[in-house]
């Protein structure tokens, strides 16, 4: 995914807003209702993570997942984006260092890469938004957070 930020919210604003409650997972819906992201909040005393893809086969917490998913309290909004799921996309060795991740988290490059980068990828989509579905909608898998 290539984004610009919108906002950025905390976990729970992000639970508890309205407006997301359809990215939280839903573990007997559709491959898409079952991969939504929206699976941590906080209760005041300790994190929360709902029955999810990154949980473990009986639907309690994946504690490896739940600490590094956690580590920071902040979720990434974005209206401006691509996300090219399976599809691949080559990107130019100028922008590797800059912008490829590995991992979770997030690279930001500064606003000048950044830009070039959009400019780059308008070249051959000038529409943002969604090119296609996540490797794992081909099946249902719980993700270990080892890779």
């Amino acid at each position: 995914m290539i984004m610009r930020i919108s906002e950025k919210i905390s976990f729970n604003e992000y639970w508890h807003d309205p407006k997301y409650a359809t990215k939280k997972p839903v573990m007997n819906g559709s491959l898409k209702k079952m991969y939504g992201d929206n699976i941590y909040h906080h209760n005041g005393t300790k994190w929360i993570q709902v029955d999810s893809h990154h949980s473990l086969e009986d639907g309690s917490p994946n504690v490896h997942n739940l600490r590094k998913d956690t580590s920071v309290d902040a979720v990434l909004i974005s209206n401006e984006y691509y996300y090219f799921g399976k599809k691949t996309l080559e990107i130019s060795d100028e922008f590797i260092h800059y912008i490829v991740k590995k991992g979770p988290g997030h690279r930001c490059p500064d606003k000048h890469w950044g830009d070039k980068l959009i400019s780059y990828i308008s070249y051959k989509y000038p529409t943002m938004g969604y090119y296609d579905d996540p490797a794992l909608f081909s099946k249902f898998e719980r993700y270990d957070g080892q890779s």
